[in-house]
């Protein structure tokens, strides 16, 4: 994508508005460059000068990943993914090959597993330096000195947390020493005390002092740090609950010395997140104002999509207030959204948010077709981010490479407007220091899971000449073997990598109708979006209908189910409406039982609405929503 000049200017403004709106950390004459700036062109000059190439390489576990990744070098990289056979890596795998459109697409053999299961530091980190074309036992600190460049930032990583993968991506495409420390993952929803959280703090900062680089100061040679490490995502600080990445990067005044960012996840989500920052320049945007009236005109949306209009994007998708709605909303959905960049606003909390006064639930989240980096404006909505029925769970769960979410309530004032955090990422400083205040010392409540360091540029497009590695075979050709064998479940799953998403559905009506017991938990998982983007509705309830009951329960497929037959309530066939009945989500129970209602009670009677709402009244444990369902039930 060639962003267009012309949009510059306007978003130079919003950066302006940005810069004055606080009192600056340390005096600068007039002619000094705003350090995200400067990050933003150190960035952009290393990816124009390291060529990528049209091909994407698909590795079984995440020691074929390592091997695939140590092919890179100075002349040539490529993104790498993991398929661990699961249905939510081949989603990631679908939207990523949607995103970046590859030429060619490869599939290597395994070399198997780690010795112990876990990665050696070591050879980690000369992989890394082997990507910067260092030789036999040059460090990558060695070479980089060699070649007089300066790393922008450093990844922290722990060989016990699945989330390395992300860590060996990103220092190696972008040149960044990686802090090793013996840690195992924690839950993203603790809320680490004061004291824990300083002390772990002034461990980074021993870390970081032992590299040969300056960190401590806007300016300075390291102003990034990324987090590759399932940590809690919110600390206490002066009794008040505080983002981690935004803690993570201040100093003992407050004052703010980077951008940071967390990736978490699988070993084949943390490669999803990081390939996806590096290799992908978006060229589409959703904007939706979830406001009502007058209530913060500063963040309409109509200005930003206009930015991005100028800027050369190939589609704008924009819901500007007061035509913005639950119902619009629910209507994007249906399909897939499929935007590379999506600002929200709205206001709620961790499971919900309201839509021009409707409530919409985390469930709501739209299935996204291509990865998306997400600035959601909404109080709590990454309080917690380990809970798939939450907002910013679900966001990730779905696809977002990066995601911008508030932790506690903020206020509306912790947030950049969407016309400065649109104006500022459009001149190329990157995500991690768009979305956030530059000179106050307030840490703030709003926490940034991804790379920080994601910029938009005047990048080249991809080299189209087919790379050669061994034991890599085309993914079409394995697609074709697993058909002609009537291997039915790696078949329909590389047909949905591919994107050929009406072969998917062709194959499920004809399993459908001759050989239903071909149809296991996991082709079926893995077709879902597919039935989805294609409007098979039909289709996708039949398949659905034969999942065992705890695959049917999980949020992440009742999810598709409820946006594909949701919209029809007022024409489900009874098998499709007992489907839903049995279907019904936890978290939005009181909503659901209330879209189902008339339909059951023309279907099955008075009784079967009673007896709908007598069991989600039994089964809830939560107070708040047992109240609603008993005062609704008839």
């Amino acid at each position: 994508m060639r962003l267009s000049l012309a949009v510059f200017g306007a978003a130079l403004l919003a950066f302006a508005a940005t810069a004055t709106a606080q009192a600056p950390e340390r005096p600068r004459t007039t002619e000094a460059e705003p350090p995200p700036i400067t990050m933003g062109k150190r960035v952009l000059s290393t990816r124009v000068q390291i060529l990528p190439r049209s091909t994407l390489v698909i590795t079984p576990d995440s020691r074929t990943y390592t091997r695939a990744i140590s092919e890179w070098s100075l002349e040539s990289r490529f993104p790498v993914l993991i398929d661990d056979g699961t249905p939510q890596a081949r989603h990631a795998i679908s939207r990523f090959i949607h995103g970046y459109r590859p030429q060619q697409i490869l599939v290597l053999d395994s070399v198997g597993q780690f010795e112990g299961g876990r990665p050696d530091p070591d050879r980690i980190n000369a992989i890394v330096a082997s990507a910067w074309g260092a030789q036999f036992t040059q460090s990558a600190s060695e070479r980089w000195s060699e070649l007089s460049f300066t790393p922008p930032g450093a990844v922290v990583a722990s060989a016990a947390d699945p989330a390395w993968t992300a860590a060996l991506a990103l220092a190696a495409d972008r040149g960044q020493p990686i802090i090793w420390l013996d840690h195992t993952p924690r839950s993203l929803n603790t809320v680490e005390p004061e004291d824990a959280a300083t002390a772990w703090r002034a461990e980074l900062r021993d870390r970081l002092n032992t590299l040969d680089w300056s960190w401590n100061t806007l300016g300075d040679d390291l102003n990034a740090l990324t987090v590759c490490l399932t940590i809690p995502t919110k600390l206490r600080l002066d009794n008040r609950i505080m983002a981690m990445t935004d803690f993570l990067t201040r100093n003992d005044d407050h004052s703010l010395w980077g951008a940071c960012g967390m990736i978490v996840g699988s070993e084949a989500q943390a490669a999803y997140t990081a390939m996806s920052a590096l290799f992908l320049q978006p060229r589409s945007a959703w904007f939706f104002d979830g406001y009502e009236g007058n209530f913060g005109t500063e963040y309409a949306v109509d200005r930003p999509a206009g930015f991005f209009r100028q800027a050369g994007f190939d589609r704008i998708m924009a819901d500007p207030r007061p035509s913005a709605s639950l119902q619009i909303w629910r209507t994007r959905q249906r399909a897939g959204v499929d935007a590379g960049f999506i600002f929200v606003n709205t206001k709620g909390h961790a499971r919900w948010f309201d839509l021009a006064g409707a409530r919409a639930y985390g469930s709501d989240v739209p299935v996204l077709r291509q990865p998306a980096a997400v600035h959601f404006i909404h109080s709590f909505s990454a309080q917690i981010p380990a809970n798939p029925e939450s907002i910013a769970g679900r966001w990730l769960d779905h696809g977002a490479f990066i995601y911008y979410g508030a932790v506690d309530e903020p206020g509306l004032a912790a947030f950049l407007t969407p016309e400065q955090a649109a104006g500022r990422l459009l001149t190329g400083i990157p995500a991690g220091f768009a979305f956030r205040y530059d000179n106050t010392r307030v840490v703030w409540k709003v926490n940034y899971f991804g790379d920080p360091l994601f910029t938009l540029g005047n990048i080249a497009q991809p080299a189209r000449e087919p790379i050669e590695l061994e034991g890599a075979t085309p993914l079409v050709d394995r697609m074709r073997t697993a058909l002609r064998e009537q291997n039915f479940e790696t078949g329909v799953a590389a047909l949905a990598m591919l994107g050929r998403h009406a072969d998917v559905v062709r194959i499920c009506r004809s399993l459908l109708a001759e050989r239903a017991d071909e149809l296991t938990p996991g082709l079926i998982e893995t077709a879902l979006p597919s039935l989805l983007f294609e409007r098979e509705h039909a289709t996708l309830a039949d398949v659905y209908a034969k999942l065992p009951r705890e695959r049917a329960a999980l949020p992440s497929n009742t999810t598709i189910l409820w946006h594909a037959l949701r919209p029809e309530l007022d024409r489900v066939t009874p098998d499709q409406l007992s489907l839903l009945r049995l279907n019904i989500r936890p978290e939005s129970a009181d909503e659901d039982a209330r879209l189902l209602a008339p339909a059951l009670l023309t279907a099955f009677g008075e009784n079967a609405v009673r007896s709908m709402y007598s069991q989600l009244i039994s089964e809830t444990d939560n107070e708040q929503m047992r109240e609603k369902l008993q005062r609704a039930m008839p």
